[in-house]
């Protein structure tokens, strides 16, 4: 599981699978709380990914091409919601992590939402070849979900990088 704080109103995991020396993405959670004057209402996102989902190949070729499909549902959100879309294998990198020189692979996944949640989502991400840890991601989301409180359009850019290699307690 990888997890990101993005901010004290947003949170996102990520669960993970080793198969057959691949690594396959098989869901996660999506945390929010929305504040709108003095109303605050939390929404938790359960997400499950179908099999073959890939995160990390065990043997890959630049250009590859893999489908995913995500779907979840959320506690403040009436019905489902689907994630889906490609995810390409744009080639081996080398980054520096902390002052180490780490073999990342590079990959881009574009999905669509539809359902309760609607939008687009591209991401970039640098993933660890050795230890399947995200290195780097760089995401655009825009996606539109009638809450609560009415339609709200979320959008996201960001960039998140690792600044080491090695755990600390």
């Amino acid at each position: 599981m990888f997890r990101i704080d993005y901010s004290s109103h947003h949170w996102e995991t990520v669960d993970y699978c080793r198969h057959g020396g691949a690594t396959w993405e098989t869901g996660g959670q999506i945390w929010q709380l929305w504040s709108i004057g003095p109303l605050q209402e939390t929404n938790l996102t359960t997400v499950t990914c179908a099999p073959h989902a890939m995160s990390l190949p065990a043997t890959a070729v630049p250009g590859q091409v893999w489908h995913e499909r995500c779907a979840g549902a959320s506690s403040a959100v009436k019905g489902a919601m689907v994630s889906a879309g490609t995810y390409r294998f744009v080639g081996p990198r080398t980054l520096t992590v902390g002052g180490r020189v780490v073999r990342s692979d590079e990959f881009v996944r574009q999905r669509t939402d539809t359902g309760a949640q609607r939008g687009t989502e591209r991401s970039e991400i640098w993933i660890d070849a050795a230890s399947g840890l995200p290195i780097r991601l760089h995401r655009d989301i825009k996606v539109t979900t009638d809450t609560p409180f009415g339609t709200s359009t979320y959008t996201q850019s960001g960039l998140f990088n690792l600044v080491s290699p090695v755990a600390r307690s």
